[in-house]
Parts: structure tokens; sequence; C-alpha cells
């Protein structure tokens, strides 16, 4: 996986859920929160096809196994609705079979209103990020992009994939892009630091991160972050203090033990005599 990959990924099942409610005529997610909030009026009936959609979907996120074979039952039926595949979509991707289930998202595209395809298309190319075949998920992006061209998610996510197929001047492109529509993300200037340092570009990567870490002071990945690039700017004594502070301010963390060992690998005696750097800066 590229290192471009630090940033998480959006939910996959919001997207989904609506697109699916408006291609099977199943309640959109507002209307069954607002049916939810209000009492229950006498025996008033589920419709069969929206119950068996819900026990579907339960079942694929809590026993994915079992909703896979729910949905593939269902599929097999004649006619059987876009909901069957979104089922089991929804259980591959529980069952970590990303591949799986972007191709059972990309069975919904002809299925849905073209208002709701572009964001289809968006969720089809997460799963091919998480299934690390970064060329098909470039191509659903670009796809939805089309249809997008101001998604800031999708920028982000396209130049994921650009610089898992290592075109990182192009990921910087669209972290531009991403950057000029949502200045104020400290995630897409983390992103850019990391591929700049990929092109060979050091003093960018280390202003991308000063920058971040100016609309988001208590990040301590930017902190790590910063040490990286210091230390690569030849900078040593900066970097260990950067790591250091993040040992001593949050010690047993993950965080802690990437500074740790970022430490460690640290050479050069100037180092190796310095105090014990402080929390604060």
């Amino acid at each position: 996986m590229s290192l471009l990959r630090l940033s998480p990924f959006r939910c996959l099942l919001p997207h989904l859920a609506l697109v699916i409610a408006l291609a099977c005529g199943l309640p959109a997610l507002a209307q069954e929160q607002d049916r939810e909030n209000q009492p229950a009026s006498g025996a008033e009936e589920e419709d069969p096809a929206q119950d068996r959609y819900r026990r579907c979907m339960d079942l694929a996120r809590n026993e994915p196994e079992k909703g896979l074979a729910a949905a593939n039952l269902w599929q097999d039926e004649p006619e059987s609705p876009p909901a069957a595949e979104h089922c089991a979509a929804e259980a591959l991707i529980g069952l970590e079979r990303y591949a799986e289930a972007a191709e059972q998202l990309r069975a919904l595209a002809d299925e849905v209103p073209d208002s709701r395809r572009a964001h289809l298309l968006a969720d089809i190319g997460w799963a091919w990020m998480m299934a690390e075949q970064p060329e098909k998920a470039y191509e659903v992006q670009s796809e939805a992009l089309e249809q997008l061209p101001e998604d800031v998610e999708l920028y982000i996510d396209r130049s994921i994939s650009l610089a898992d197929m290592g075109r990182y001047w192009e990921s910087v492109d669209d972290l531009n892009r991403a950057h000029d529509l949502a200045p104020e993300r400290a995630d897409i200037l983390s992103l850019r630091a990391s591929a700049y340092r990929r092109v060979d570009a050091p003093q960018l990567a280390l202003d991308d991160i000063l920058r971040a870490r100016e609309l988001s002071p208590e990040d301590v990945g930017l902190k790590i972050q910063e040490g990286i690039m210091r230390a690569e700017l030849g900078q040593a004594v900066r970097a260990a203090t950067l790591w250091q502070q993040v040992i001593n301010a949050q010690p047993g963390t993950r965080a802690a033990r990437i500074a740790r060992q970022n430490l460690e690998q640290l050479e050069g005696p100037e180092t190796s005599e310095m105090p014990e750097a402080g929390s604060g800066e």
C-alpha cells in the first residue's frame, strides 16, 4: 500500500443505502428515521420486501457469512431486486472480499437513477482501493468526477489511487484541486506532503505539514510526519525532539510506538545525547 493511504476512507454505507432506496422503492433513510421516532400506531405491517432487505442487511453487517448466503439465495430468484446485490456487497465487505464487493456494486450501476450514479461509482472506487487494485479504482473515480467535478472526497480518493500506481505528480494535481476546494482541511495537506516526498521535494512536503499543523495543532500524526520531513532535510535534532514529545505526551499508544521506532532509526551522536523533550513545543 502507498504511504498516501494514511487518510481514513469515508464510510461506504450511507451513500449506498440511499442509492438502493431510490432504486428499489425502499424507504429512504430519513423516512425510516422519522418512522422510528414516531409512536407505534396499531398493527401497521412492514412491506415484505422491505422486511427481507432489512433482515438481510442485519445479517450482512453482523454475521457476514450468513448474510452472503441469504443474499445469494435472494439473487438466484427470478427478477431479484437490486437490494439483493446490495446485501451481497455489504456481506462481502464484512468478509474483506473487496474486489467481489466492487463487482457486485458495479452490477447496480445500471439500476440506479442518473442523479445517484456518480455516488455509486465513488463507492465502487472505494471498494477497488480496499482491494488494492488502483487501476480499476482510478477508472471509476474518473468517471464519477465527470459528473461531480467539485467533489473533494473523489479527488482525494483518486489521488490515492494515482499514488498507488506510482503517478505521484498526477496525485499532487488532484490534491491541489482538493485543496482549492477545501483549503482548511489538514488531511489534504498531509496527503500532499506524502506525495511531495515521493517526488523528492522535501521542502514542499515540510511546508505542507507546517500548514497542516497550524490547522490541526493537536494531531500527533502530523507531528510524527513533521519529524520525518525534518530528518530528511538533515534536521535530526528537531526531528528527534518532535518524536520525543509524542512519546512523552502519549506513552503506550500506537503513535508513541511509531515515534519510538523513528527515533531509534536516527543516526548520529548529536541525537543520542539529546535530553527528553516535554510535550510542549
